[in-house]
């Protein structure tokens, strides 16, 4: 959607089939990291080991998204220089 595309633009141009695999393991780690926060504050009665206000985790979350997303491309991969319009795949 749109804010994959605005993503996109901002990243280093990143091979398609790297952009996807991030996409994939970044939405999946931030499903899973909120589902574990819910679980942990359910079953702590709405307290959480890490200390962290939920305002606090969810920065943190999209800061760790973000980085994910932002980072060079692998040695491995070879770069295009086509830009977003090839990430968006």
């Amino acid at each position: 959607g749109e804010l994959l595309d605005l993503l996109a633009e901002r990243c280093p141009p990143l091979p398609p089939a790297v952009w996807q695999l991030r996409r994939t393991i970044c939405f999946s780690f931030a499903s899973r990291a909120a589902t574990a926060r819910a679980g942990e504050l359910d079953e702590h009665h709405g307290r959480s080991a890490d200390g962290l206000d939920d305002e606090a985790f969810v920065n943190n979350l999209v800061q760790m998204f973000l980085g994910a997303l932002a980072a060079p491309a692998p040695a491995t991969a070879t770069a295009t220089t086509a830009g977003s319009a090839q990430r968006r795949a």
